[in-house]
């Protein structure tokens, strides 16, 4: 039998190995080798699963808390509280079942729940002069504060209620309550060395803005005199943004709109048949965008991974320049 010399690394040794077992070999290491990718797939795909539900846990529990906030206000039936109605049809935009926004109208409705959430507004300042903007929907304004401000020396904003008139308080996506996980966010403050701001500190780079995200592709025309119609002072079309506002594929259209005139513009919006998601935001006004080193861009996108895995938090808002 004609043997061909094959050395193989196992340990110092050599061996010789038939001519007729090396087609048997390499199809033993094609099939390890498939096995591994195989492997490797399923893991992705099992991250991949663990953060879509992560992120529709999310989605809901931000329909709850505004559900619950809009019942209180205006009481339990959609068709006479205006913003519930609104509510619920941001919830089928965001494909939440409907059985959950029944569920915290139940809930919001009974006596045993009493909760009363206001807005409040943490500053923070990142690695290489990055600003962060956390948005918090709390029921306890102290427990906020002390777990997630202790020994910062300065006090969060507080915004006015989300019952307000004429749309700032329908449909703000500023809403994150740290409640239980308070104490996780001020882990990672602590952990990635961050410091709390000094009120206004930070914000003053940023515009407030109503946002509205639309799934079906609208021309700015069309969005002009729909606005015009409704009584809306300004609009501004853009196009989605998945990398710091996480826009999902199904967002073709997205609108700029005065704080003020948000509830209005959505209620049109959805008046008109298009499924579309409403948030007060901080915009980062042109020029105050920074420029990081790779090393601290690093460091702020960890802190921004950390933040949006905190049950409660649906807003982090920041001044990086990506570009």
């Amino acid at each position: 039998m004609i043997l061909r010399r094959v050395v193989l690394l196992l340990g110092a040794s050599v061996a010789l190995v038939p001519r007729s077992t090396l087609p048997r070999l390499r199809a033993r290491r094609q099939r390890a080798a498939a096995t591994t990718m195989m492997g490797r797939k399923f893991e992705n795909n099992k991250v991949k699963m663990a953060k879509t539900a992560a992120a529709y846990t999310k989605k809901a529990s931000y329909i709850g808390k505004k559900i619950k906030v809009a019942v209180k206000a205006g009481g339990p039936d959609p068709d006479s509280n205006r913003a519930l109605g609104l509510v619920i049809k941001e919830a089928q935009a965001l494909n939440v079942k409907r059985e959950i926004a029944d569920r915290n109208i139940k809930a919001a409705s009974s006596d045993k729940d009493s909760a009363d959430f206001k807005e409040l507004t943490y500053e923070l300042y990142g690695h290489g002069g990055v600003g962060f903007v956390i948005n918090a929907l709390s029921d306890n304004n102290n427990r906020a504060f002390t777990d997630v401000g202790t020994g910062a020396g300065t006090k969060p904003r507080e915004m006015r209620s989300l019952g307000a008139p004429r749309g700032a308080g329908l449909v703000p996506n500023i809403p994150s309550a740290f409640e239980a996980d308070a104490a996780r966010v001020g882990t990672v403050v602590k952990k990635a060395a961050l410091k709390l701001a000094e009120t206004g500190s930070v914000v003053h780079n940023f515009e407030k803005k109503g946002r509205i995200t639309i799934n079906a592709a609208l021309d700015e025309d069309d969005l002009i005199e729909l606005a015009l119609e409704n009584d809306v002072d300004d609009v501004e079309a853009a196009a989605p943004d998945q990398d710091t506002r996480d826009d999902g594929e199904e967002v073709k259209t997205v609108v700029f709109v005065p704080p003020n005139d948000l509830g209005a513009m959505q209620a049109a919006l959805q008046g008109a048949g298009h499924d579309c998601v409403a948030n007060l935001v901080h915009e980062p006004i042109p020029g105050t965008l920074v420029k990081c080193s790779e090393e601290d861009l690093e460091k702020n996108l960890r802190v921004l991974d950390k933040m949006v895995e905190v049950e409660d938090v649906d807003t982090v808002e920041h001044n990086i320049d990506f570009s």
